[in-house]
C-alpha cells in the first residue's frame, strides 16, 4: 500500500472529499501518529513479528565507553534510542536468536542503556534485536511500513478514530465504528503475523537498522 492509497483509504472512512479544508500534511501527520500506535499495539502482543529480519551480521550493536554501561545509541533525529517489545541482547552472532543473556542476572535494563551487574566489564562486541518506530514517518513521499501491505488498513483506522475524538469535528459515531472495525480486523493479522512472520520482517524499513544507528559516545 503507498501512502497516497492510505490516505485515499483515510478519506473514505472517514468521508472526506480530496479536496479538502483539512490539508493532505495534517493527514498525513495523523496516519504517522497512528502507526507509531499500531506498532506499539502489536508490540503489546507479539513483539517477535516486528523485529528486523536481517542477516545476524547486520544486527546493530550497544556501544561502552567503560564496558559496563552500554547504550543503543542515536536516532536519526539524534535522540537515545529505546528499543521496545521484548528487546534481547546477544554476546556472539550465534547466539542469535534462542540465546540471549538473562535479564538480572547478565545486565540491567535502564531504557536507553543496559549495565552490568556488580560493577563488571565486557569487551564486547553486544548486539541487540529489538523493535524501534520507523526512522521515517509516514509521508506523502514515504510509504507506510506494515507488513503484509493490507496491514496498514489498522492504521487509517487509528488515525480516522483519532480524528473523529479531536479537534472542532468530533463524530461520536464514526469513533465507534472505527473502534468496531478495530475489534473485528486486528486479530485477523495478528494470527497471519504469528504464523507467517515469527522470525520477525512484519515492519519495513529502507535501510538496515544497523545502518539507522549512530553510536553514542
Amino acid at each position: 500500500m503507498t501512502a497516497a492509497q492510505l490516505l485515499a483509504l483515510f478519506n473514505e472512512m472517514a468521508g472526506r472529499a480530496t479536496s479538502d479544508t483539512i490539508s493532505s500534511t495534517l493527514k498525513y501527520g495523523k496516519l504517522a501518529r497512528a502507526e507509531s500506535g499500531v506498532i506499539t499495539e502489536i508490540a503489546r502482543v507479539a513483539p517477535q513479528v516486528l523485529y528486523p529480519k536481517v542477516g545476524n551480521s547486520s544486527m546493530p550493536q550497544l556501544t561502552s565507553v567503560d564496558g559496563n554501561v552500554w547504550t543503543f545509541g542515536l536516532d536519526a533525529n539524534n535522540k537515545p534510542i529505546v528499543p521496545f517489545g521484548d528487546c534481547k541482547i546477544y554476546k556472539r552472532l550465534t547466539d542469535i536468536p534462542d540465546r540471549p543473556l538473562q535479564l538480572v542476572l547478565d545486565y540491567f535494563d535502564e531504557g536507553d542503556r543496559i549495565r552490568l551487574p556488580r560493577n563488571r566489564t565486557f569487551s564486547g562486541p553486544l548486539y541487540w534485536r529489538g523493535v524501534v518506530d520507523p526512522p521515517t514517518p509516514i509521508s506523502a513521499t514515504e510509504d507506510p511500513h506494515l507488513i503484509p501491505s493490507p496491514a496498514n488498513e489498522l492504521t487509517a483506522i487509528r488515525a480516522v478514530q483519532d480524528f473523529a475524538e479531536t479537534g472542532n469535528l468530533r463524530n461520536a459515531a464514526l469513533a465507534d465504528r472505527m473502534r468496531q472495525r478495530w475489534r473485528e480486523r486486528f486479530p485477523v493479522y495478528c494470527v497471519t503475523w504469528k504464523r507467517q512472520f515469527s522470525g520477525g520482517g512484519a515492519l519495513y524499513f529502507n535501510r538496515s537498522l544497523r545502518d539507522l544507528v549512530t553510536p553514542l559516545l
